[in-house]
């Protein structure tokens, strides 16, 4: 299974100078990400955005609109900071690991922001049979991130994050 440190090393190695994002498998990119330019990517700020949901899942409200977490995507300019490599060991896709991602990136200084209004990202599952779901929880040594939709692509979340006992 993908590890968080992998994608930024790949970043890292393969993508230096482009903006990248690293998501979700069940993640679509819809519309919006055409204004993502090169010079609109800040160094040091991760978009990390919440999702829309689509009809195939009724009755789940879109985390962009009732704000629940869900930040399956993270979208920065490559390469990451030197420190990200030591602190994102983690599998990506557990219960809370897109929320320690958060909590990291904004212990270590990254700027964050969720537009997802502005980059519409769509969950897309037909059911709810996932076979390879790792259902272990990741700890979250540095808190758990909290970034609620935010208006613009300049517009920064409060780097608040909730401690787990």
């Amino acid at each position: 299974m993908m590890r968080y440190k992998d994608a930024l090393q790949t970043a890292k190695d393969k993508l230096s100078g482009f903006n990248v994002a690293i998501m979700n498998g069940d993640i679509l990119m819809a519309q919006g990400w055409q204004e993502l330019k090169q010079s609109r990517m800040q160094k040091n700020k991760v978009f990390a955005l919440s999702r829309h949901e689509i009809a195939v899942n009724p009755g789940q409200a879109s985390c962009c609109e009732r704000y629940v977490g869900c930040h399956d995507v993270f979208a920065f300019h490559s390469p990451p900071k030197e420190e990200v490599f030591n602190s994102f060991d983690w599998q990506q896709n557990v219960w809370g690991a897109e929320n320690k991602a958060l909590g990291m990136f904004q212990h270590l200084g990254y700027g964050t922001g969720n537009p997802c209004n502005k980059l519409v990202t769509i969950h897309y599952h037909q059911n709810k049979f996932r076979p390879s779901q790792n259902h272990d929880r990741v700890s979250v040594d540095h808190g758990s991130g909290m970034c609620a939709p935010t208006q613009a692509l300049d517009d920064q979340c409060s780097t608040r994050r909730l401690m787990y006992v």
